[in-house]
């Protein structure tokens, strides 16, 4: 197995295990981001797939419209969460002497 090949694997596992994370997170939490994270990585796993069943120079569109749809999908979670109103702070407890 050629260097490039092994890293594509190893992107595949861990982009899979990702997405496995997203989803029970989103179950445990029911909060859509985590399953949007999962999702995108989900999206890189599909596209490295194509790279290691060697169909990447065939699927070239392909390949560019499911990257894409991954940077979608975290530009949307991170929008997602830059959306979140603010949690309210605690006031400062102040020590008395």
């Amino acid at each position: 197995m050629e260097l490039m090949d092994t890293v594509t694997l190893v992107n595949f596992l861990l982009c899979a295990i990702i997405l496995a994370t997203g989803y029970f997170a989103y179950k445990k939490s029911k909060d859509v981001m985590p399953l949007c994270i999962g999702v995108a990585f989900g999206f890189f796993a599909v596209s490295n797939m194509i790279t290691l069943a060697g169909m990447a120079e065939s699927l070239s569109s392909m390949f560019i419209i499911i990257r894409i749809l991954a940077y979608i999908t975290v530009l949307y979670a991170l929008y997602a969460f830059l959306s979140r109103p603010a949690p309210a702070s605690k006031p400062a407890k102040v020590k008395s002497r």
